[in-house]
């Protein structure tokens, strides 16, 4: 089941995908790339990668978590996240969580 964090609209927060036991079996392999998507429209919308903060950002050595920025969206809103991540050997692995954004 995706977990489903909170944030306010006008907060710009990082959520990192943790993907050690992803990678635990599998030897010389990390993070290579990843594309984020986000299922919702709303105006106003979540944004990806807000200001200068990069979509998302590779962490560890080797890379095996992936730091995704979000900033916006409207109260109320739940959005969907998707991080369809590749790894350096050609895996592909697809992440979701959920995003609600509420006023407090």
């Amino acid at each position: 089941m995706a977990k489903t964090f909170t944030k306010q609209p006008r907060e710009v927060v990082d959520y990192d995908i943790n993907m050690l036991d992803y990678f635990d079996d599998l030897t010389a392999d990390e993070v290579d790339t990843v594309v984020i998507e986000n299922d919702n429209v709303t105006v106003p919308p979540l944004e990806v990668g807000p200001d200068a903060h990069p979509e998302y950002a590779l962490v560890g050595d080797p890379k095996h978590v992936v730091k995704v920025w979000l900033g916006a969206g409207k109260d109320g809103e739940k959005y969907k996240i998707t991080a369809l991540i590749t790894t350096l050997l050609e895996r592909v692995e697809e992440v979701e969580f959920y995003l609600k954004v509420k006023e407090t």
